[in-house]
């Protein structure tokens, strides 16, 4: 569904309820091997992960204390980002405003879900318990830009990054009211 993570796994025994704190690790960028970055990619990739890490933190703080120490009452979050692409903000005005361009684009959504040339960004999100480790959820997920050229060469993967920030505050507090009245968890997912 378009609310939904790609994939997700969610412990439906976990007492949410119990968790007031959460130490968020730094995000990690998953490239892979065969790529060649250069030094400026590399950074500009970086200052993406520190973005994403700094609203994901605004975001969960609203909600939870952020602390660096495990304990009873705190979760850990990690998160990697997996695949990042810039949009090509030439080629994707051209793909918005010529008919061959539209065209393109148009069936490059249809064959793949989603357009020519816009940007892109997949994260792999997993939720544990501080002491013990153990997995309470987690998601993959992978969002891709609109035909917006306006939005600048990181602009879709910043739009995912703040969609994805908000729907894990907007998870947890579920999954916590779900276990404060004890109900069952089996129509809330991640």
């Amino acid at each position: 569904a378009k609310d939904r993570a790609q994939y997700s796994y969610l412990d439906r025994t976990t007492n949410f309820a119990q968790y007031t704190k959460i130490i968020i690790d730094p995000i990690e960028l998953w490239i892979a091997a065969d790529t060649d970055l250069s030094d400026e990619e590399q950074a500009e990739l970086q200052k993406l992960a520190d973005y994403f890490y700094e609203t994901v933190h605004s975001s969960l703080s609203q909600d939870y204390q952020i602390v660096e120490a495990p304990g009873a009452d705190v979760m850990r979050l990690r998160i990697a980002l997996t695949d990042v692409d810039s949009a090509n903000p030439a080629m994707n005005t051209v793909s918005t405003v010529l008919p061959v361009g539209l065209a393109i684009s148009s069936g490059k959504k249809l064959a793949t879900g989603s357009h020519a040339y816009v940007g892109k960004a997949g994260v792999e999100v997993e939720l544990l318990d501080s002491l013990s480790g153990k997995r309470l959820g987690a998601a993959i997920d992978e969002r891709a830009g609109g035909k917006n050229p306006f939005n600048g060469r990181w602009g879709d993967a910043k739009k995912a990054f703040d969609y994805w920030a908000d729907l894990m505050r907007e998870r947890l507090q579920r999954l916590t009211r779900a276990s404060r009245m004890k109900s069952s968890m089996q129509n809330v997912y991640i």
